[in-house]
């Protein structure tokens, strides 16, 4: 998640060629506008102007609105570690909200796994933090061996599907199909665990929100609060 205060520390020139990226939407969210009137005070005059465009964060070339340092804290308290990252803002549409670096994957001395979409570093308690997708498909008992893989001291195998494995996001796809098949279209549009609920009136709007829970209760399905927004 992204909290606290603009950080004081002052950009280097060609700082922002490894620079994370948020889009001013989620500025907007988690600040109340760069008014300076949400929980964080952010203004206008907060982003540093950068020159220069941003490709590759969706089909076209984008100039940033400028750049800002937020507080980046990761893992679930206790286990958690905190960093000023250095951010793009960018006004566009686009699948992703945020882009990270390897600036900020260096700053927390994390290891990644792509094909896990999972992450290690050491929180501020000496432990051992992960950050990862959450794996909720169990795998059929004669297929689990097929997922073996050896260590030091033993061999594993994972009992719950991997996002690493080929047909993982396909597989997910066709859970969730089959999980909101009534209601997407209606109340919910699914793509793979990304979720969002649609209505035209607040008072409609709650009555899709309990319906959507109860049907995630009826599966035993968990969400990530830290990744929903109401």
């Amino acid at each position: 998640m992204v909290h606290g205060n603009q950080s004081n520390r002052e950009r280097r020139d060609g700082e922002d060629e490894d620079s994370a990226v948020v889009k001013h939407g989620v500025i907007n969210m988690i600040s109340g506008g760069l008014g300076g009137g949400g929980a964080l005070g952010f203004t206008v005059n907060d982003l540093t102007p950068v020159a220069g465009e941003i490709s590759g964060f969706n089909a076209t070339t984008t100039k940033p609105l400028g750049m800002i340092n937020l507080r980046l804290s990761l893992g679930t308290p206790p286990t958690t570690k905190s960093a000023d990252i250095q951010f793009l803002v960018l006004d566009t549409q686009s699948a992703y909200n945020v882009i990270l670096s390897r600036r900020m994957f260096a700053a927390f001395k994390a290891s990644v796994s792509h094909s896990h979409l999972a992450m290690k570093f050491v929180a501020r308690d000496n432990n051992v933090a992960t950050v990862k997708g959450n794996n909720q498909i169990p795998l059929l008992e004669e297929d689990q061996s097929k997922t073996a893989f050896i260590t030091q001291n033993a061999n594993y195998c994972y009992t719950m599907m991997p996002f690493g494995l080929k047909d993982a996001g396909a597989t997910y796809q066709r859970m969730m199909n089959e999980v909101f098949k009534d209601l997407i279209g209606d109340s919910i549009e699914v793509y793979i665990d990304d979720m969002i609920a649609k209505s035209k009136t607040p008072e409609q709007h709650l009555s899709h929100l309990q319906g959507i829970f109860d049907r995630l209760r009826k599966y035993n399905m968990r969400l990530n609060p830290s990744k929903c927004a109401f």
